[in-house]
């Protein structure tokens, strides 16, 4: 998913942009798509989208998160929620005098 300078200018602008990769077994992904009735996507073109696929790079500092879709929004909460602190101060808990 390299992004050709573009993840260093989309950064800049907002710091704290964090990039998502899921990782999913090949035959877990067969799996899904065979469940789905009437989707946009063929499961004849996984393979060739796997192919293309480029994972992200060291550069663009991603989360690399996978399992269950419990699992996966349970690592996501808690990589992305922000510290306490700032939590805090965020919602006006810091009184100003």
């Amino acid at each position: 998913m390299a992004l050709d300078g573009g993840a260093a200018g989309l950064r800049l602008a907002w710091p704290a942009l964090r990039l998502v990769s899921l990782r999913v077994d090949t035959e877990e992904l067969r799996r899904r798509l065979a469940t789905r009735l009437e989707h946009f996507f063929p499961p004849s073109l996984l393979d060739s989208q796997l192919k293309e696929l480029e994972p992200p790079q060291a550069d663009e500092a991603p989360f690399v998160v996978s399992g269950d879709l419990e699992t996966i929004v349970r690592t996501l909460v808690s990589l992305l929620r922000p510290p306490a602190s700032v939590r805090t101060a965020s919602r006006g808990g810091a009184s100003r005098r």
